[in-house]
């Protein structure tokens, strides 16, 4: 009885069900989902505030909440702005719009206020340092309106809850052996900035060289209350070099201070100087207070790549727990050599709360979930409980005249247990009768319920000649220092 939960499965089938985009054509897809929305909305909603306001002048704010109510009347969405803020620090300098916005109960769990900032900087337009730059320059690919559509699904499924969908699998493996609980691979060495003030005051993207013609960067702060004392906090931060684009969120459930009117204000210990969420800011490392701790579901998106083709490197990361837990991690480059096509990689990394976190697998684990409760272990030390491997899944795709994206070469079998390829052992005696479904059924649309418990020769992809998995996954994605920010 029991499932394999997907988010540990990362790519099971080579092809999104039926007969769909790759495996992990579908999983980049999914990823992209949420940062998309919530920069998209920001500058739709930041570009209709600046239209009804204006350019503030320097120190200026300028209330613009009555013209926001005024333009969300006729979206029949029935959201409304308690407040809405449009303001500027210096010359050439830094904008910064904020709102609070109350949502209908449609949205789920009663109604609810939103918040919401922005702080956008920019720097240089068309080879030109700003120094009396128009709003809409900047966001000119905004359309200065409200773009409700249900509040664009709530967000892209906005709370961060669904983080497993973030990185999970395709499909789930049908009835599998036994499962556990998640357990954590902490170790007493390692150890986390709690503070907020400590943090770094920057983002932390590379700076532009003199010779670039269009710069600008920002950060995104959103905050919701989910219930009770519990709130999803989300931040994005983005850098423009020309034709590149930087790009970091950072989403998780926290703690409170015990108010149900929280501000982002109230709330300023969760995050950075910078205005990024601090993923240091875990329960494990409280620090005697459990106010703004992020409490579980904390998933990092960090991303280089072209704004015309999208072309660059990609990483996924997340984590259920509350723990120093191994961050389930995809990687994606996407290449452009006449044609589209990308490779994607899933496996785990060190956990989103350390300081050496860079976004990139270093290892596999062939039942993350499934076998480290106590009366299992018997003796195993957790990476042998937890069948370690130093590789990781892995698939090539491309894209065809039909739009859909098909796989070019596959390396994502494994047999979900200590060995991943040994047939039906779930712990040390092999007592165990490991099954598992590995085939889609079209015509329930579902995973089959024939199961399997056949053994395959490891099909992941390890280490090769290099001297590590991360060393060589560096060099398949073509990683540099500078490729990703984490």
């Amino acid at each position: 009885s029991g499932q394999l939960p997907g988010g540990d499965l990362g790519m099971w089938l080579p092809r999104n069900p039926p007969q769909g985009d790759a495996c992990a054509a579908a999983q980049f897809n999914s990823i992209m989902q949420k940062p998309r929305i919530q920069v998209n909305f920001m500058l739709k909603m930041a570009a209709t505030a600046m239209a009804a306001s204006g350019v503030p002048a320097v120190g200026e704010s300028k209330d613009v909440t009555s013209a926001m109510n005024a333009k969300v009347v006729s979206s029949g969405v029935g959201m409304s702005f308690d407040s809405a803020l449009v303001s500027r620090a210096s010359q050439g300098g830094i904008y910064r719009i904020d709102f609070v916005l109350s949502l209908p109960t449609q949205f789920g769990q009663g109604s609810r206020k939103v918040h919401l900032s922005m702080s956008h900087s920019p720097s240089k337009y068309s080879g030109t340092t700003v120094s009396e730059l128009t709003w809409g320059q900047i966001v000119r690919t905004a359309a200065a309106r409200l773009a409700p559509e249900q509040l664009l699904a709530w967000l892209g499924n906005a709370s961060v809850g669904q983080a497993m969908a973030q990185t999970g699998g395709t499909g789930s493996t049908g009835s599998t052996g036994s499962t556990g609980s998640t357990g954590s691979t902490g170790s007493a060495s390692r150890t986390y900035a709690v503070q907020a003030a400590s943090a770094v005051t920057d983002t932390g993207f590379p700076a532009a060289t003199s010779t670039a013609s269009n710069v600008y960067s920002g950060v995104i702060k959103m905050m919701w209350r989910q219930n009770g004392d519990r709130w999803a906090l989300s931040t994005v931060a983005y850098k423009r070099i020309d034709d590149n684009m930087y790009l970091k969120m950072r989403a998780g459930e926290y703690t409170g201070n015990g108010s149900s009117s929280a501000t982002l204000s109230s709330a300023a210990n969760a995050f950075y100087e910078s205005g990024e969420l601090n993923p240091s800011r875990s329960q494990e490392t409280n620090d005697g207070t459990t106010a703004w701790h992020w409490n579980g579901n904390f998933v990092r998106f960090t991303s280089k790549y072209s704004l015309t083709d999208q072309t660059g490197i990609y990483s996924a990361a997340w984590v259920a727990g509350v723990g120093q837990e191994d961050a389930r991690v995809f990687n994606l480059k996407m290449t452009n050599n006449t044609s589209l096509a990308g490779a994607g990689f899933f496996g785990f990394g060190t956990p989103v709360q350390d300081p050496d976190f860079d976004a990139l697998i270093g290892k596999f684990y062939c039942n993350w979930t499934g076998i480290v409760t106590e009366n299992l272990r018997s003796g195993l030390t957790d990476n042998q409980a937890r069948g370690y491997f130093e590789g990781s899944q892995y698939q090539a795709f491309a894209l065809q005249s039909s739009g859909i994206w098909t796989p070019t070469e596959n390396n994502l079998r494994f047999a979900p247990t200590t060995s991943c390829g040994k047939t039906g052992q779930v712990d040390a005696a092999g007592s165990g009768n490991f099954q598992y479904s590995r085939s889609w059924d079209s015509v329930n649309n579902r995973m089959s319920t024939t199961l399997d418990n056949s053994a395959d020769t490891s099909n992941l992809i390890g280490k090769s000649t290099y001297s590590t998995y991360k060393a060589r996954l560096k060099d398949l994605l073509g990683w540099t220092a500078s490729s990703l920010v984490p």
